[in-house]
């Protein structure tokens, strides 16, 4: 695997078988679908150990399905196989969920499903390592920053900029997707995103108290073999007049090479 960037380095998914789910007869059209897509979701909370909430879509379904079945399939060694365990029927094209951290090698299969009950042959997506980096992927480009500390902060610690104009940089060239996690504070301010220079959007980094483990941005779609660059920018004062970014953790699916 290529090495991931980062210039601060601050501190820092029981097998199952279809024999179990009952399968209609065979229809003359079945259900299909096109593949699976997961990536982290955003607003969401990433939890102490690092686990994180993935979205899991059917992609291109066919147009008479009415769910599917769902099942996590992870392994610590990619050459021993996964062992699937049931997550069970979801309505609708799209499901999440949390599994565990570390997950080691990841990957959803779904069996599409019509409004007859009749089933599909299986999909799957593309298989991942879920990760979770304590601040080391990030530099400061511009402006100051310094280290908090904060039980409500994934790790105990947060990057903490100072100023409007500051500039915080990830370099990523081995996701498939990338989440953002946060801390806030009274002095939290705005901070704007740009996925290789356009903007994509806002982030408050403002609260009353001090809070941590927000994943509060996702950039989805990543190409894992060049380089993206993201950077947040702080460019307004939060409700407290504030400028300050608290930068408390990443997460993604890590592309396997």
């Amino acid at each position: 695997m290529r090495r991931l960037i980062g210039l601060i380095g601050l501190a820092a998914v029981a097998g199952a078988s279809l024999a179990a789910t009952s399968v209609p007869a065979a229809a003359s059209s079945l259900p299909s679908a096109g593949g699976v897509v997961i990536h982290p979701i955003a607003p969401s909370n990433l939890a102490a150990s690092g686990a994180f909430v993935e979205k899991i879509v059917e992609a291109n379904p066919s147009p008479g399905n009415c769910g599917f079945f769902l099942y996590r399939g992870v392994s610590s060694q990619s050459q021993g196989g996964l062992a699937y365990t049931p997550l069970g029927f979801h309505k609708g094209t799209q499901a999440t969920d949390v599994p565990p951290q570390p997950a080691g090698y990841l990957q959803y299969k779904l069996f599409p499903t019509d409004c007859a009950g009749n089933v599909g042959a299986p999909v799957y997506s593309t298989e991942v390592i879920p990760v979770v980096s304590d601040d080391s992927l990030l530099w400061v480009a511009s402006g100051a920053a310094t280290t908090v500390y904060s039980t409500k902060y994934y790790g105990g610690s947060a990057v903490q900029t100072k100023g409007t104009g500051a500039d915080v940089r990830l370099s990523l060239d081995t996701y498939w997707n990338f989440g953002l996690v946060v801390g806030t504070g009274p002095r939290g301010g705005v901070g704007t995103v740009f996925v290789n220079g356009v903007k994509t959007g806002t982030i408050n980094f403002y609260s009353a108290k001090v809070g941590g483990e927000k994943v509060s941005f996702v950039a989805v779609g990543i190409n894992p073999f060049v380089e993206t660059v993201i950077d947040i920018v702080a460019t307004a004062p939060g409700h407290g007049g504030g400028s300050s970014m608290y930068f408390d953790a990443g997460i993604g699916n890590y592309f396997i090479d």
